[in-house]
C-alpha cells in the first residue's frame, strides 16, 4: 500500500477537484464562460494591465473559456491542481509526509468550504436559471425556480412566470 501512495494521492486530488468542479461549480463556470470575453487585442491588454494582478486575470480569463464544455474545464482544473500538488511534493521531497499532509489538508478544506458555502449554492442556482433561460430550457427553469424558492427569493418569480408563459401554462400557475 505504501509503495502505491505516491500514485493514489495525486489520483485522489484529481478526482476530488474534478467532482467539485463538475457537480458543485458547473453552472457558475458555464455562466462565467458565457459572460466572459477573452480577446488578444491591444485594447484588452491595456485594460487588463491597468488593473492589479494582470497576469492572474489573463490566466483566469483564458482558463474559463474551456468551460464551454464543462467536463473539459473540470478536467483541466483538476489537472492543474494535481500538477501543483505533484510539483510541491517534488520540491519538498525530503519532507514528503509533511507536504502530503499539508496539500491534502488544503484541498480538503477548499472542497469542504465550497461544498457548504451558501453563497456558492445561491450563485450556482442563479447561474443555472440564467443559462436555462438563455437556452429556452423552460423545464429546467421551473425545476430550479420552484414556488417554494420563488416565495423565499422574489427575484426568481419573473423567471418562473416567463417559463410558464413560454410553455403556455401561465393561466394555471399564475398564483403559485
Amino acid at each position: 500500500m505504501k509503495k502505491y501512495l505516491h500514485i493514489l494521492l495525486p489520483v485522489a486530488v484529481f478526482v476530488s477537484v474534478f467532482v467539485v468542479c463538475e457537480l458543485r461549480l458547473r453552472w457558475i463556470f458555464i455562466s462565467m464562460e458565457n459572460n466572459g470575453l477573452f480577446l488578444m487585442t491591444p485594447d484588452y491588454f491595456t485594460d487588463v494591465f491597468s488593473r492589479p494582478f494582470p497576469i492572474s486575470h489573463i490566466v483566469g480569463s483564458s482558463f474559463v473559456q474551456f468551460f464551454r464544455f464543462p467536463c473539459v474545464g473540470a478536467a483541466l482544473a483538476a489537472l492543474a491542481v494535481t500538477a501543483l500538488y505533484v510539483v510541491l511534493t517534488l520540491i519538498f521531497r525530503k519532507h514528503s509526509k509533511v507536504a502530503n499532509i499539508c496539500c491534502i489538508a488544503a484541498v480538503s478544506v477548499l472542497i469542504l468550504g465550497i461544498s457548504i458555502d451558501g453563497k456558492i449554492t445561491r450563485a450556482e442556482r442563479w447561474a443555472k436559471i440564467e443559462y436555462a433561460t438563455r437556452q429556452h430550457d423552460w423545464k429546467t427553469v421551473l425545476a430550479t425556480a420552484t414556488p417554494e424558492r420563488a416565495a423565499a427569493d422574489r427575484e426568481m418569480t419573473p423567471f418562473a412566470l416567463l417559463a410558464h408563459s413560454a410553455l403556455g401554462t401561465l393561466e394555471e400557475h399564475l398564483f403559485d
